[in-house]
């Protein structure tokens, strides 16, 4: 089960640099789900987001000992919703171990 909430020194960031109040608490536009290195049932971790850039902010900065795993974006076409599932493949190189490419 996902655990909601902002990996690190995010929650310290987001709280110093507040958004205004009628987009704080509007819904959120998405989730990026973390998976939690450092516990042994790689728990999740859901970071809401509620706009594009700050999906960029959450996504492209390293968390430590967490991994994003996916990206979770809603939408509402009409009266229909809809949403846009990215997932990602993380591995580590071990050392002396070769990486083969498709030509």
């Amino acid at each position: 089960m996902a655990r909601y909430g902002i990996p690190g020194s995010f929650d310290k960031e987001r709280n110093s640099n507040r958004m205004d109040s009628a987009q704080e608490h509007s819904k959120p536009m998405g989730l990026a789900i973390f998976l939690r290195t450092d516990t042994p049932d790689y728990e999740e971790v859901a970071v809401p987001f509620h706009s594009l850039e700050e999906m960029v902010r959450i996504c492209s900065e390293g968390w430590p000992n967490h991994m994003l795993e996916n990206v979770i974006v809603h939408s509402m076409i009409g009266c229909e919703a809809r949403s846009l599932t990215l997932s990602f493949t993380s591995s580590s190189k071990e050392e002396g171990t070769t990486i083969l490419a498709a030509p």
